[in-house]
């Protein structure tokens, strides 16, 4: 698992830097006020679609906590 995990680690690593110079090319082209003002937009809506996966009732169970109470 240790190996499969770090090459997730290197791919989500070069699409964070490949996204990262993907807004700042396009901030050079178009400026960086509307570029801003489209990715603050875009960020919050998956940040609302989030909310609302998470808030299904048929995906709750993967969001809860199951705490195993230890007795001492």
């Amino acid at each position: 698992m240790g190996r499969f995990s770090g090459v997730i680690n290197v791919v989500e690593s070069l699409l964070v830097i490949l996204l990262t110079f993907g807004i700042g090319l396009l901030a050079e082209m178009v400026g960086i006020r509307p570029v801003y003002l489209a990715f603050s937009i875009i960020f919050f809506l998956v940040g609302c679609y989030t909310i609302h996966v998470m808030r299904d009732r048929s995906k709750r169970e993967y969001f809860s906590h199951n705490q195993i109470e230890e007795v001492s």
